[in-house]
């Protein structure tokens, strides 16, 4: 995060105590709610209490709706607490405590990356690229990355997506027209000698065959069967 927007943010926020039943759940889940995490920080505020504010703004509905916290929110409710430690941020719009909610989520969770990719395609639509990198502290390249994989993925392969697929090898294959696709991952997994069902190794796995190529030309690794022509076009010029 850039740094005077982090300072920005930290003079119009403050911490204090509210009811529960003055608190929406977040429009946008980022996560969906997982059962476990629930059950596990309801042991944890049953003996420690809420030990981590969660964070808010106020809506267009003068509520207070939740930015970072949402299963802490569940779990205290589940325990039976009448109020909860906050802190609130004074956010412009719903978009801003989306981009917040991407930086809470990115940094302390591995998110999944279609479901980031989707996010970053609506965001897009009232930043620009650069300006949405700045906000997210990551690469243009990492946001095109995921934007890629959501827009541009075979379907079949987006299922694959860290089971036999790396996702540095999805952002490649994503590349393609998704007609070559399919014939480019199979030839990957038949090198492999792994059939996709049988759940052993995944491309690019430490103890498999690499995957990868070098190029007699420039000397550069790409992806059998993705040309360096190809892993090198824009990312977002199949996305208009």
């Amino acid at each position: 995060m850039d740094v005077c927007l982090e300072e920005k943010e930290r003079r119009t926020s403050r911490m204090m105590e509210i009811a529960v039943d003055r608190i929406d759940y977040s429009r946008t889940m980022l996560r969906e709610i997982d059962g476990q995490t629930i059950a596990d920080l309801k042991e944890s505020i049953k003996a420690h209490g809420v030990l981590q504010p969660i964070v808010v703004f106020l809506n267009e509905k003068d509520r207070y709706e939740v930015v970072c916290g949402n299963h802490r929110l569940c779990a205290a409710r589940g325990v039976g607490l009448k109020t909860i430690p906050i802190i609130i941020r004074q956010l412009g719009s719903p978009q801003d405590a989306l981009i917040l909610a991407l930086n809470e989520n990115i940094q302390r969770f591995e998110m999944n990356p279609l479901r980031e990719g989707e996010l970053y395609v609506s965001l897009l639509e009232n930043h620009s690229l650069e300006l949405l990198c700045q906000k997210i502290g990551k690469s243009r390249g990492y946001v095109e990355g995921r934007i890629n994989i959501f827009k541009n993925l075979h379907p079949d392969l987006k299922n694959q997506i860290g089971k036999l697929l790396t996702l540095t090898n999805a952002v490649s294959l994503a590349r393609l027209p998704k007609s070559k696709q399919l014939d480019v991952y199979n030839k990957i997994v038949e090198n492999l000698n792994v059939h996709p069902d049988s759940g052993l190794g995944r491309v690019g796995g430490c103890n498999a065959p690499s995957p990868y190529c070098t190029c007699e030309k420039c000397g550069a690794k790409h992806l059998k069967g993705v040309s360096v022509e190809d892993e090198r076009k824009p990312l977002l010029s199949k996305m208009h």
